[in-house]
């Protein structure tokens, strides 16, 4: 499959990985031979077993999977970073419009692939979180107010929505915490119709965006947003992998123009 796989404008291409269950010592190898010195730096900058095998994993993750677009192997992929941090592929690599973003929470990594701004966020949504302090002090007022009246475990599914929605977008945007979280908030009371609105100082224009937000299991909470003109669907389609073995397709969601739309799994 390496090279072969093509993606349209609209697509997004999801794929996940599970670090903590992946233990075979021949490909833990391999992937470090794919990763630069850079990399090799920073995973060795954490202090736990288990969180530099998750930035091993998804590192890893990032390049077998962009291998899949395009004929270079996983360790020949050089990056550049934004003003803001954020890593893209170096234009080096003459790959046009196609671009990527990651997300690693506990034993889940994401990559998201497309042909225009895209963001991904993955949480695990079983660790504590003092859910409702964190939205009055981060959340628009808008986020905040429909999350009071519901019971704990509601206000706790419903926080990990607007967190990871919110950091898919910042993500798109390449901009990070740059973007104050407060300026801009979901409606979420219609899943099938996510809408995003903005405030001062973000100037952006809600139906420039689709969103998607999903569970690939009990434990996890996804979210991308990619930038399309108005007119143009958002075609989801996730798959589960352990590099370099075949991935299994399990997702695909069409997200049409205004979100009107169901899950397919």
């Amino acid at each position: 499959m390496t090279g072969t796989r093509q993606i349209s404008l609209g697509d997004v291409d999801l794929w996940w990985a599970h670090p903590e269950q992946i233990d075979d010592p021949d490909l833990l190898e391999t992937y470090r031979q794919w990763l630069n010195p850079a990399e090799h730096e920073r995973m060795g900058r954490f202090l736990f077993a288990r969180h530099r095998q998750t930035y091993l994993v998804a590192h890893a993750l990032v390049r077998w999977v962009l291998s899949q677009y395009a004929e270079v192997s996983p360790a020949a992929w050089t990056f550049v970073k934004n003003q803001y941090g954020r890593p893209d592929i170096d234009p080096a690599h003459e790959l046009g419009s196609l671009q990527f973003n990651l997300t690693h929470t506990n034993d889940l990594a994401v990559v998201a692939v497309a042909r225009s701004d895209v963001g991904v966020d993955a949480e695990d949504v079983s660790r504590r979180s003092s859910t409702i302090k964190v939205a009055e002090h981060f959340f628009a007022p808008e986020e905040v107010a429909q999350l009071h009246g519901l019971d704990h475990e509601a206000m706790t599914s419903r926080f990990f929505d607007f967190w990871t929605l919110k950091e898919a977008y910042i993500k798109a945007r390449g901009m990070g915490l740059a973007l104050p979280l407060h300026a801009f908030h979901y409606d979420l009371r219609d899943l099938s119709a996510i809408a995003i609105g903005f405030h001062p100082p973000i100037e952006d224009r809600g139906e420039n965006w689709r969103m998607d937000l999903f569970s690939p299991n009990p434990r996890h909470r996804v979210a991308v947003a990619q930038r399309l003109a108005p007119s143009i669907s958002m075609n989801v389609h996730g798959f589960l992998v352990t590099p370099p073995g075949e991935p299994s397709a399990v997702y695909h969601h069409p997200c049409p123009p205004k979100n009107m739309q169901k899950h397919v799994f």
